[in-house]
């Protein structure tokens, strides 16, 4: 497994983890905010460019790997074509059409011991201009849906929640021409 500096220089052009001197000796200087703001920002290209981003010459997907290993099981609830296009075959998949399906599915899955990759959709919809929607009812909605997800969520789980820039930036409250007609 690659180490950390080296996925920071190779992917994001960072030199991270530098030396110290102790008592002679060179050292690994960690900062663990430095170390996580690098699993972050690694994490975020691995999420725009696809499972297989940084997989090169990889035999197994890191997942599979995981599950394979007994590390934990993995379970994906999204929507059809994104679970045949991205899940590796060993894994749960569990299709929805909509958020709040996948929610319920995904809080009905939150267990010990399981990796679960639930991607919500209605920033995305909302962003390409379905009718009706607001900036407010949109994010109220997605607060709702973090906070059944966190009460059903066992303790020690860690929560990972991403909602790209992109999908809001044009974003107003204010209806459009179509919105008021």
């Amino acid at each position: 497994q690659p180490a950390l500096r080296f996925l920071a220089h190779k992917y994001l052009k960072k030199s991270i983890q530098g030396f110290t001197v102790d008592r002679g000796q060179q050292q690994i200087a960690h900062s663990s905010i430095e170390d996580a703001t690098v699993c972050l920002e690694l994490l975020h290209l691995k999420l725009e460019h696809g499972p297989a981003f940084g997989a090169e010459g990889a035999k197994e997907n890191i997942l599979e790997g995981c599950q394979s290993a007994g590390v934990f099981k993995v379970c994906w609830v999204d929507r059809t074509e994104v679970l045949q296009r991205f899940v590796p075959p060993s894994c749960t998949t569990v299709p929805v059409e909509t958020d709040e399906q996948a929610v319920g599915q995904a809080a009905e899955r939150l267990v010990p011991g399981t990796f679960l990759w639930l991607q919500l959709h209605s920033l995305w919809a909302t962003s390409s201009g379905a009718p009706g929607k607001t900036v407010q009812s949109v994010l109220r909605q997605l607060d709702q849906h973090v906070a059944q997800l966190y009460a059903a969520a066992p303790q020690h789980t860690a929560f990972l929640v991403l909602g790209g820039q992109e999908a809001v930036a044009g974003w107003t409250d204010e209806p459009s021409a179509e919105q008021v007609d």
